[in-house]
Formats: structure tokens, C-alpha cells, sequence
């Protein structure tokens, strides 16, 4: 959000450039109307938004304050440990969650079909892939795939795939809980 002094100057600059350009009687060439917007874009361009006078600090939350169950911590936002618990990724993801995944990513085209519609069936059997995994396994791949590992041969065929698709698919597994959240609600 701009300050008010900010947004009165740009307003003003603004008002002033678009009356000498609408102005008939000021006389103004269009040399000199291009060196007032020029001024005005040069005054624009050293404005800055002003910082902010809090200090934004994280706020500790007393072990004392925490319930000591979390049978009374669903909707209080209050996050107890064992909803961490609950909620933490996995250390590794499943071997079998990254065979399958190995082998879609290793899919050759069909013969006689395009890279395009390769990829897009690669794509939706990805998909299919990250629609089965828990939040938790879904996170964790997340992690894996979006922040590659030296030597992570996985996370690294997955990197070859085009930026456009590697962003849905991460997307796709970002939505993990959601999904599942409506899941439960249906």
C-alpha cells in the first residue's frame, strides 16, 4: 500500500503532465512536453515507499501457554507438538512411490506420437502419481523435487522436464492437503 504523500505527488505529477498536454494556451512544443514527462518520470524514479517503523519479530509462544493435549488444540490455533508430530514429513519417501516415479519419468514417446502429447501424457500420469500420496510423502517430494540434492538422479529427471510443467506439477503437489482436507469434507 503507498503512503498518502506518495500517492499525492504521483497524483499531482500526473495531473500536471496530462493538463500540459491537453492545454492549448501553454504554448509547449513537443520537445518541451517530452522533457516535463521526462522530468516528471526522472522526479518519479527517486521517490521510494518508506520503511516500515515496526520491527517485525517473530513472537515465542510460552511452553506454559500450550495445551497439554491436543484434544482441545483443533481450531484454537494453537499448534501444539504433537500436531507437529502428526503433520512432520517423512525422513525418505516411500521406495515404491519413487519407482513408479522413476519409470514415468523414463517413459520413451510412442512410436508415431509427438513430444508434445508425450509429455502431456507424462505429465497426467505424474498426476496421477501425486494425487495418491499423503500430504506428508506429497510434501516431502515437494521438497525433494523443488530444491534438487547434488547427485539426486531423480530430482534431476525431473529437472529436465520444461519450467511450465515442472511448475504445475510442483504446484500439484504443493496441493497435498487441500486435497485431502476436501477429501475429508466430502
Amino acid at each position: 500500500m503507498q503512503s498518502p504523500d506518495l500517492t499525492v505527488r504521483i497524483r499531482d505529477l500526473v495531473a500536471a503532465i496530462r493538463a500540459a498536454y491537453t492545454s492549448s494556451t501553454t504554448g509547449l512544443s513537443t520537445a518541451e512536453h517530452d522533457a516535463l514527462a521526462r522530468a516528471a518520470l526522472a522526479e518519479l524514479a527517486t521517490l521510494a515507499e518508506p520503511r516500515p517503523r515496526v520491527a517485525f519479530r517473530p513472537i515465542v509462544i510460552a511452553e506454559a501457554a500450550r495445551p497439554t493435549s491436543s484434544a482441545g488444540s483443533l481450531g484454537d490455533g494453537v499448534c501444539t507438538p504433537a500436531d507437529v508430530a502428526r503433520t512432520a514429513p517423512p525422513a525418505e519417501i516411500a521406495a515404491s512411490t519413487e519407482q513408479r516415479l522413476a519409470e514415468i519419468l523414463a517413459v520413451a514417446p510412442q512410436a508415431g506420437e509427438t513430444i508434445e502429447v508425450a509429455y502431456a501424457r507424462k505429465e497426467q500420469r505424474l498426476c496421477e502419481l501425486f494425487a495418491t500420496l499423503a500430504p506428508p510423502e506429497a510434501y516431502a517430494l515437494h521438497r525433494r523435487l523443488a530444491t534438487p540434492a547434488a547427485g539426486d538422479v531423480l530430482a534431476a529427471q525431473f529437472a529436465r522436464l520444461v519450467t511450465a510443467r515442472r511448475v504445475r506439477l510442483l504446484a500439484f503437489l504443493a496441493g497435498a492437503r487441500r486435497r485431502a482436507a476436501l477429501r475429508r469434507a466430502s
